[in-house]
């Protein structure tokens, strides 16, 4: 019989222990947005968004929101999903880190450090 490993016995052990990610659910409407990326044009943004939603369908009925924001004297375009309700934005970051990637939550009302200029908000169809 082949030996196993420690450390094949320990990735074991952990991928067990590891929740499954739930179902993606449909996002419902609220007063808080996610921040899912930030990039250095919009063209690249837009592109990162349509990427998203491939890999996350709960976006497909989301709202696009990019907002503009100078840091360390760069110009960055923030991409989140937009009026999300709390529990809605909690389900689709824990999709998101399921992923592999990070996204954060903030009140829709919130301005974040370094927006500048205009929001383009861009509803789902």
């Amino acid at each position: 019989r082949p030996a196993v490993s420690a450390r094949a016995t320990t990735q074991a052990v952990r991928a067990a222990a590891s929740p499954t990610p739930r179902a993606e659910t449909r996002l419902e409407r609220g007063d808080t947005h996610v921040q899912l990326g930030s990039f250095l044009s919009e063209a690249a943004a837009r592109a990162a968004w349509s990427t998203m939603q491939q890999r996350h369908p709960m976006l497909k009925d989301a709202d696009l929101l990019i907002t503009r924001a100078q840091v360390n004297g760069r110009t960055y375009h923030r991409v989140a999903a937009a009026s999300l309700s709390a529990m809605s934005a909690q389900s689709l970051c824990a999709a998101v880190r399921a992923r592999g990637t990070g996204c954060f939550a903030y009140a829709a009302n919130r301005v974040l450090p370094g927006t500048v200029g205009t929001v383009t908000r861009i509803a789902a169809r």
